[in-house]
Order: structure tokens, then sequence, then C-alpha cells
């Protein structure tokens, strides 16, 4: 085996290890057999990602012939995950200025009708986020809430 197609068999093993996490890990609310097509469709993507790498690709571009691949498609990617933290910067009236806050994700939507903004990200109490607010008031981590908060990049 070459060493490029080695390291595309390895990202395809860490997608595919993926996978099967966020599957054993989903809610019993949607229905299994919908589960288990959407399952079935990236394993299958995942084994023909192998078969459509460009020989002449060369052995850094696997993780991003990858993502584009598997994007290209039908693969459709949330901003975050349901039950996870996310930290928005939000203006408290009670403080009277800016403070990062922390919300748990409560529920994800997804809507080809939202044109540009296709996320919407429901958290505990009603708050809700779409896509175009992470990177600028919602983020992954503290560290980064609070980086832009002292950046004023978090123009809420």
């Amino acid at each position: 085996m070459k060493c490029g197609k080695r390291l595309l068999m390895i990202c395809l093993m860490n997608i595919t290890k993926y996978v099967r996490s966020f599957f054993r890990k989903t809610p019993t609310t949607q229905p299994r057999k919908a589960v288990k097509l959407m399952r079935d469709r990236l394993i299958w993507l995942i084994k023909n990602a192998e078969k459509a790498f460009p020989k002449d690709k060369p052995v850094l571009d696997i993780e991003e012939f990858v993502a584009d691949f598997l994007l290209t498609n039908g693969v459709v990617v949330p901003p975050c995950k349901v039950g996870e933290k996310v930290f928005a910067v939000i203006w408290a009236h009670s403080l009277g200025k800016k403070c990062v806050t922390p919300y748990i994700v409560d529920e994800l939507f997804y809507s080809t009708k939202r044109g540009v903004r296709p996320w919407v990200v429901i958290c505990f109490g009603g708050k809700r986020f779409d896509n175009a607010d992470f990177g600028k008031t919602v983020f992954l981590t503290r560290e980064e809430a609070e980086r832009a908060l002292k950046g004023g990049e978090a123009d809420a």
C-alpha cells in the first residue's frame, strides 16, 4: 500500500469511528430506519472516497479531499451536537455589559429553505442561534468566546 493511500485509509477510519459514535449517541426520537439509511449512506461514501481519490494528489491534501468529497456528495455537518455546551457573547441587562453565557444545545434543525443560514440551534431555555452566529457571537469553547469578548469581535 502506498503512503498516500495508507493516509487516506487512516483518515477514513477516523471518520468511520466518529460516525459510529455519533449514531450510538443519536436520540431515539429519530426513526431507526432513517438513522440506518443515513449511516449506510455515510459508510458507502467513505468506502467510495478511496476509489475516487486521484493518484496524482499530494499526500497532504488527503483530509481536504475527503472533506470535499463528503460535502459534494450530500453530507451535511451541523455546527455543533445535541447535548454539547456552546458559549454565547450576549448583553447581560442585569450587569449592563456583554458577558459569556453557556448554553446546552437541545435541538438542531436543518432547512434548505433558509438559504445561507440552514442550521438553527435551539438551547435549553429557548435561546436560538443559527449557523451564521458561530464564530461571531457563539463559540464552542469558553476561551474562544472570551477572546471575542475582549477583542470586540462579538458585536451582538
